[in-house]
């Protein structure tokens, strides 16, 4: 299985998704900030998983990632609430994956209201998501995409 972690930080979810799709799995951490990038690196090499992981530095304007580079999964965690252009980098995540993909997009409860939530539905859907599932994940707002 291959993923993608956007807005990675320090690695939280990438170090337990690196143990999740085992030895021939591979989970790329995407961040726009290399110092958390960085982390992220340290937290995997400590835990001896580095060997399925690569850490790419995101442009300001865009993910940045090959065309050619596709994933089975993308986790977009507590993050899209702070991407100016949500509508395009919806359109460049879904690109990113795989025919018959998913993606999970989860915002903070205490951050983003109900109807911005459900706004930005509507952005996930004009970039050509099927809302296949809103998972209870606590103090967030998810849904897992297709």
């Amino acid at each position: 299985m291959t993923v993608l972690d956007l807005g990675c930080g320090p690695g939280f979810f990438t170090l337990e998704m690196a143990r999740l799709v085992g030895p021939a799995g591979r989970v790329t951490a995407a961040d726009l900030q290399q110092g958390m990038l960085a982390k992220a690196e340290q937290k995997l090499a400590a835990a001896g998983l580095t060997d399925r992981a690569s850490f790419h530095l995101c442009g300001a304007g865009a993910i940045g990632l090959p065309p050619a580079q596709r994933f089975d999964f993308a986790l977009v965690f507590y993050m899209l609430h702070e991407v100016p252009a949500a509508l395009r980098f919806l359109r460049e995540v879904r690109s990113l994956l795989k025919p018959g993909g998913r993606a999970l997009v989860a915002e903070p409860k205490w951050h983003v209201t109900r109807a911005a939530f459900q706004a930005a539905i509507g952005l996930m859907k004009q970039a050509g998501f099927v809302v296949l599932s809103q998972p209870p994940i606590r103090f967030s707002r998810a849904v897992v995409l297709g």
